[in-house]
């Protein structure tokens, strides 16, 4: 997935590179295409609904089927807490997303594992 959307990126004219992001739970020979269906996370985001995260329950409710999540983050001041677990990957793919990429990083990882969703991140938490 990184190089596809390096090229993307390159095509746009737009500098920089995709760092530190792996595959961390679905099958590495299985191919996903989406929509891209975008949020930035800010860190010290207030708990205020089921992920910790506010407005990650209205955003996963928001995408379209088929949509590919992106959770970006800000590089200067990257998050060192978890954008993402088990209760919010679980709903993506019943919301019929395709797949999810964080700029940050995951929990829940047997979970999610378990639910057969793709997920990219910069890392696990616990």
């Amino acid at each position: 997935m990184t190089p596809s959307i390096s090229d993307i990126l390159d095509t746009l004219h737009v500098a920089g590179v995709i760092d530190g992001i792996a595959r961390i739970t679905g099958d590495a020979g299985d191919p996903v295409c989406g929509r891209a269906h975008v949020a930035t996370i800010v860190e010290g985001s207030p708990a205020s609904d089921f992920s910790g995260i506010e407005g990650l329950r209205p955003f996963i409710d928001s995408a379209e089927p088929g949509s590919f999540l992106v959770l970006a983050t800000d590089d200067e001041r990257r998050v060192a807490a978890s954008t993402c677990g088990g209760t919010a990957a679980g709903r993506a793919p019943a919301r019929g997303c395709v797949g999810l990429a964080s700029g940050g990083w995951v929990r829940d990882i047997e979970a999610i594992g378990d639910l057969g969703f793709s997920v990219w991140a910069r890392g696990t938490t616990p």
